[in-house]
């Protein structure tokens, strides 16, 4: 298991456009295994920058003084992860290849592989654990702290809630996953476990 300096950065971007956290660690782990420096020439001559390893070519719109920005550019890709899986249904697989694609899609550039990377890679994700459509989730209660619990804050304000986004799951925290429970009609434990996070997410 590995955390990031950029691990908060990635749970806001990921919170925002509504791309799970762990998905958007694991694809910037395979992109440039989060090196904000990163820089790779293609054999046409475009460079893939940054963290998000964003390609001058694909995007020229895009300055090396935002791709080389590690906060702007894991923005950058939530908002292309999020945009792509609008594109094609929801399919995270088609989406990865869309990416890695240059955004010409799967039928231009079908690498499967590429996917299956960024999901082995999402697995080893500290942040929230995946839900259980992707992997086995973590459980966050009481007294649990971390960036897992600043995701379960972020998600249960966007469901009306107004936590301080600490990473500290305290009673307030319990209070509100007892509240968000009940209002789900699940099981009122104040455990954030696979069902709590199937309908957080």
């Amino acid at each position: 298991m590995t955390t990031t300096k950029y691990d908060l950065d990635i749970l806001t971007a990921a919170t925002t456009h509504g791309v799970h956290p762990d998905i958007l660690w694991g694809h910037l782990n395979q992109e440039s295994g989060f090196n904000a420096s990163a820089k790779d020439v293609d054999s046409n001559g475009s460079v893939d920058r940054g963290i998000a390893q964003i390609n001058s070519a694909a995007h020229p719109e895009i300055t090396d003084a935002e791709a080389y920005n590690a906060a702007w550019a894991i923005n950058w890709m939530a908002q292309e992860d999020a945009a792509l899986l609008e594109q094609y249904g929801g399919n995270l697989t088609e989406a990865l290849v869309a990416y890695n694609a240059g955004h010409y899609g799967p039928d231009t550039a079908w690498d499967v592989t590429y996917a299956e990377k960024v999901l082995a890679l999402s697995k080893q994700s500290t942040l929230v654990g995946l839900p259980s459509s992707y992997n086995s989730p973590g459980m966050l209660k009481q007294k649990s702290t971390g960036t897992g619990v600043v995701y379960v804050q972020q998600r249960l304000n966007a469901h009306g809630t107004s936590l301080a986004t600490d990473g500290d799951f305290g009673p307030l925290t319990e209070a509100a996953v007892k509240a968000f429970q009940a209002k789900a009609k699940i099981e009122v434990d104040g455990i954030v476990g696979p069902q709590t996070w199937s309908h957080l997410n």
